[in-house]
């Protein structure tokens, strides 16, 4: 019976799933993995705060690294971070060689923090599964984050190498090349990610910059502004157009674009480039 809710629920079938569930709670209300199986369904159909009670309960008479698993997924849409990182350390822990628990746990390390940290997961993905497109990708941002941009590149080749081809790959690229300021190479990987898709914000804001750089002012701040028009709270690309607008001297309008950066939240997001441009330029 429990094998056919499972398959109910991995259907998507969760109001079957939840009566099969509560009438065999009727009977068993102590069972451990009914009681988690109904934390789970109540999660898939956005009722986390019910569903964290119940996987706590099956939790505390069994630990399981599914249960775990499944209530840190619930956690984190209560922005209850810390407690969403611990039990998905406990789930790796529990199941250590389980992809779905270590790409999570990879994942929440990186919105979170430490980024750092990790990469020591990431490790353990690549060594099972050298090739594997998403470690190399989060390995990869580790390596932009740490200004190791050659070390990324080589992450990002390997996964174009095996005919993975998306946006976000050919942009990060070209940003990597842009930091090294390698221009000719990054606006070929810009020029990629927008054959893609024309609508990538962080590819017309990077290529427009460069188009900035190199004197051609009109071109490229309509490429950043187009940026802007997609996304009005993008604070990259009021940064990038601050910067556009010190490239023409016009200092008093780039300072508005910085503020408005800072406001948005850029330097949370990204690093600390607004406050120092701020601080340097204009003795804020």
């Amino acid at each position: 019976m429990i094998q056919d809710i499972r398959e109910q629920i991995e259907i998507g079938n969760y109001g079957r799933a939840l009566n099969r569930i509560d009438d065999l709670l009727w009977k068993e209300p102590e069972n451990a993995e009914l009681r988690g199986l109904r934390g789970v369904v109540l999660i898939a159909q956005e009722l986390n705060l019910e569903g964290i009670e119940d996987l706590g309960t099956s939790i505390a008479v069994a630990d399981a690294a599914e249960f775990r698993y499944w209530r840190s997924v619930a956690l984190f849409e209560e922005k209850e971070f810390d407690k969403s990182i611990e039990d998905a350390e406990k789930a790796v822990q529990l199941g250590s060689e389980n992809y779905l628990y270590l790409h999570h746990l990879i994942a929440l390390y990186q919105n979170l923090g430490p980024v750092d940290k990790s990469m020591g997961i990431i490790d353990r993905v690549l060594a099972i599964e050298p090739g594997d497109i998403r470690s190399l990708m989060a390995r990869a941002y580790v390596f932009i984050k740490r200004q190791e941009f050659d070390l990324a590149i080589e992450d990002y080749e390997e996964i174009i190498k095996q005919d993975y081809y998306e946006e976000d790959i050919f942009n990060n690229l070209g940003y990597c090349y842009d930091r090294k300021q390698e221009y000719d190479k990054a606006q070929l990987y810009y020029d990629k990610a927008l054959e893609i898709n024309p609508y990538h914000q962080y590819a017309l804001n990077n290529l427009g910059l460069i188009y900035c750089r190199r004197g051609g002012l009109r071109e490229g701040k309509k490429m950043i502004l187009k940026s802007i028009g997609y996304d009005p709270q993008n604070s990259y690309a009021y940064k990038n157009m601050g910067k556009a607008k010190l490239l023409q001297g016009l200092k008093e309008e780039a300072l508005q674009y910085f503020l408005k950066s800072k406001e948005l939240g850029y330097s949370e997001a990204y690093d600390a480039e607004v406050d120092d441009i701020l601080a340097e330029d204009f003795n804020l």
